[in-house]
């Protein structure tokens, strides 16, 4: 892991052309659509990703962990529940969400400059 990410507990946010895409994807279904997001730095990519189901017609319940402080306060005035957390120490009961939304640390550039490489 390259050192600025050591510094920030490895946080990279999505670049936003992988979440367009993402959001282009995905349809609404029925009933109450529960994203979760188990790093969600300062929710960016919820907020996102639910704004567009949003659009699309459906209920949307955002749900996320932060390990840091500073970003999961940032997060929860953005997402429906946040808990400032490691993820490994939370637990899910089945099937209670709808989207799992992981983005795992890619290690170059970070941001709009990341190895996730959308065509």
């Amino acid at each position: 892991m390259r050192p600025e990410h050591l510094l920030n507990y490895g946080f990279t946010p999505t670049c936003l052309a992988a979440l367009a895409r993402l959001a282009s994807l995905l349809s609404t279904g029925d009933g109450l659509l529960r994203l979760f997001d188990p790093c969600c730095g300062e929710g960016a990519a919820l907020v996102h990703l639910g704004k567009a189901l949003l659009e699309k017609g459906a209920q949307v319940e955002t749900l996320a962990v932060e390990i840091e402080q500073g970003r999961a306060e940032i997060a929860a005035r953005y997402l429906d529940k946040v808990l400032n957390a490691d993820f490994r120490r939370t637990a899910l009961t089945h099937k209670s969400v709808s989207l799992l939304f992981l983005n795992p640390p890619y290690d170059a550039a970070g941001g709009e400059d990341s190895l996730e490489n959308v065509t």
